[in-house]
């Protein structure tokens, strides 16, 4: 949505494969962040980052953080990068001081706050979709609710192409 307000939009991918379906997409910059992401990362937004939707934390986070604009704004969704550690935490939050210094802010995502929006966002979404503008895949896992398992593995190993689904 961003790219359709006027934005430069940047993905992130762990593929050669999946950054070049993020361009196929119509995303400005995809960045494979197994490679040089820090460097990269920096060579693209040489004047920094105004917006950031954080589905990974860890290492990508702190990256972004290190390249934040004045005013710049946060959005965390998730924290993958996280997930499996909750017995032993990395270490951080370490680098929330260029929040400081940026003026930046970085606040939760849950989409159920937005749910007053949800119907507009339902029709402007629609026409988009019908234009064009914005373009998705799925990957759909066969074989009932038995699947799922395989599934989300799958996704959280980075075996899926956009939205990963089970057909039950």
């Amino acid at each position: 949505m961003r790219k359709i307000k006027g934005c430069r939009v940047i993905g992130i991918a762990g593929t050669k494969e999946k950054c070049d379906y993020l361009k196929s997409l119509g995303f400005d910059v995809a960045l494979n962040y197994k490679e040089n992401f820090v460097e990269n990362l920096k060579k693209e937004t040489p004047d920094g980052i105004d917006c950031f939707f954080d589905n990974v934390g860890g290492e990508i986070l702190d990256a972004v953080l290190l390249n934040l604009r004045v005013n710049a704004r946060i959005a965390i969704c998730g924290q993958i990068s996280e997930y499996n550690r909750l017995g032993e935490p990395s270490v951080g939050p370490r680098l929330f001081f260029h929040l400081i210094y940026k003026n930046a802010k970085i606040e939760g995502f849950v989409s159920t706050k937005w749910v007053q929006e949800w119907p507009q966002g339902i029709k402007e979404m629609a026409e988009w979709i019908s234009q064009k503008k914005i373009k998705y895949d799925e990957t759909i896992e066969e074989g009932g609710i038995e699947a799922t398992p395989k599934a989300f593995i799958s996704m959280l190993s980075g075996g899926n192409v956009g939205k990963q689904l089970v057909k039950l």
